[in-house]
């Protein structure tokens, strides 16, 4: 099942994700490709932004168990209400 993370990353979540092992999508329907506006010039990695969500995709039974004391009620499943309010509309990885 996948998991969507509401409300804007903050500095925490960013340290977190980096130090998990769970598969993540950082999506924002408003970036489209990696022009020089959303990527670092020096490394070509896309920026972390404001209006970032985070998709944790395929997530087990003890990685939810770990997010869900992290997250409490900012984790939400996502399903097709969720991907409507969000404009997710691009294919599952």
């Amino acid at each position: 099942m996948d998991y969507i993370l509401r409300y804007p990353l903050t500095s925490g979540d960013v340290d977190f994700i980096n130090n998990s092992s769970i598969d993540i999508e950082i999506y924002n329907p408003s970036v489209t490709g990696n022009d020089s506006g959303w990527c670092d010039a020096a490394t070509g990695q896309r920026l972390v932004m404001g209006g970032d969500r985070t998709i944790f995709r395929n997530v087990g039974e003890s990685d939810l168990l770990m997010l869900k004391l992290k997250y409490a009620d900012r984790l939400k499943e996502l399903h097709e209400g969720m991907k409507s309010i969000y404009n997710i509309d691009r294919e599952e990885k």
